[in-house]
C-alpha cells in the first residue's frame, strides 16, 4: 500500500467530513460513503469534489481498486491494514470469500504470527478474484460453492468462550472456524505453509472441532480427504470424533497416503493408512506427544 503525503491541515470545506471519518475509521470508502457523510454532516460541496480534496488532502489514498479509496487515521502517514485490499474488494456487492490457512490459523490463536506470506482465502468454486489482488492472495478451493459462506466461520459459542468479539474476531472479516480450517488441511495440505507453527497446536485444535459442524463440512469431501483429517484429529486427542470421520468416508477401501516430503523420516499409521513425515515427526521432535 502505498503511503500518502498529507498535508497537515483540514481543509474547511471538508473538516466536518474529516471529523465524522475519524470518529467511524473506516478500512475503506467508497463514494456512496463520502454522499453519506456530506449528508449526514450537512457539507454543502459536491460529492466528487469532497472526494477529491479528500485525496488532495492526502486523507483518502489509493486501495488498488477502482471506485475504493483507503482512509488513513489522523495520526498515522500511511495505510498498514494487511487487508485494505481485500476490504476494496469486499466493498464490490456480491463478492463471496474467507480468510483460509495461516490466516484464519493466526486469527484463531493457533498461531503465533500473522504470515508475511500472501493471505490465503477460499473462495467458491466457478467464482474468481480481481487481477489486482493476484500478487497479494493464495486462492484455496475445497468444493464448495457460495452457499457454505455462512457455514465456514467459528461458532458463536466457541468465540464467546474465548472472550472474542463476534463481529472483529478475524478483523472484521470473513474467516474460517477451526472446523472450516482442519477441513482444508485435509483436502489441500499442500495449501498450507506453517505445518510446524500447527503441529504444536493440533490438541487445540482438536479440540475446538464441533464433531456435527465438522461432518457436515465434510460430507461430499473424499475418502483421503477423511483420512486425514481423522488422523489429525487423532493426534489432537479426538480419537473417538476421528473414527466418527473414518467411517464416514465415502468408499470403504482406505487410500495410501503421505503427508509432508517423502524425503523426511516419517510414521505409519495402519489405522489411517498414512505416512506421517510431517507432524507426529515434528510433534516428537519437540517433545509434544
Amino acid at each position: 500500500m502505498e503511503t500518502t503525503e498529507r498535508s497537515g491541515r483540514v481543509p474547511a470545506s471538508v473538516a466536518a467530513v474529516v471529523d465524522r471519518l475519524a470518529q467511524e475509521r473506516p478500512a475503506v470508502v467508497t463514494l456512496a460513503d463520502v454522499e453519506r457523510y456530506i449528508a449526514d454532516t450537512g457539507t454543502a460541496r459536491p460529492s466528487r469534489t469532497v472526494l477529491r480534496e479528500l485525496v488532495a488532502a492526502g486523507w483518502l489514498t489509493s486501495s488498488g481498486r477502482r471506485g475504493v479509496w483507503a482512509f488513513v487515521p489522523p495520526g498515522e502517514d500511511e495505510v498498514t491494514d494487511p487487508y485494505v485490499s481485500l476490504r476494496a474488494w469486499a466493498a464490490t456487492s456480491g463478492v463471496v470469500f474467507a480468510l483460509a490457512g495461516e490466516s484464519a490459523g493466526w486469527h484463531l490463536g493457533l498461531l503465533a504470527r500473522r504470515s508475511a506470506d500472501p493471505t490465503s482465502i477460499w473462495i467458491p468454486e466457478g467464482s474468481t478474484i480481481p487481477n489486482s489482488l493476484r500478487a497479494e492472495v493464495r486462492v484455496v478451493r475445497l468444493g464448495w460453492g457460495s452457499e457454505m459462506a455462512g457455514r465456514v466461520g467459528p461458532r458463536r459459542q466457541w468465540l464467546r468462550s474465548r472472550g472474542l468479539d463476534l463481529t472483529r474476531w478475524s478483523a472484521g472479516l470473513p474467516a474460517f472456524g477451526p472446523e472450516a480450517l482442519l477441513v482444508q488441511l485435509a483436502v489441500r495440505p499442500t495449501s498450507f505453509v506453517a505445518w510446524g507453527e500447527i503441529a504444536v497446536n493440533i490438541g487445540r485444535l482438536g479440540e475446538a472441532c464441533d464433531r456435527p459442524m465438522l461432518l457436515g463440512l465434510l460430507e461430499g469431501q473424499s475418502t483421503p480427504a477423511h483420512q486425514r483429517a481423522a488422523y489429525l484429529l487423532e493426534l489432537g486427542g479426538r480419537a473417538v470424533l476421528a473414527a466418527e470421520v473414518l467411517a464416514a468416508r465415502p468408499t470403504s477401501s482406505l487410500a495410501r497416503l503421505t503427508i509432508g516430503d517423502a524425503n523426511n523420516a516419517g510414521v505409519w499409521s495402519k489405522t489411517y493408512r498414512i505416512t506421517d513425515r510431517l507432524v507426529a515427526p515434528f510433534l516428537a521432535e519437540f517433545g509434544k506427544a
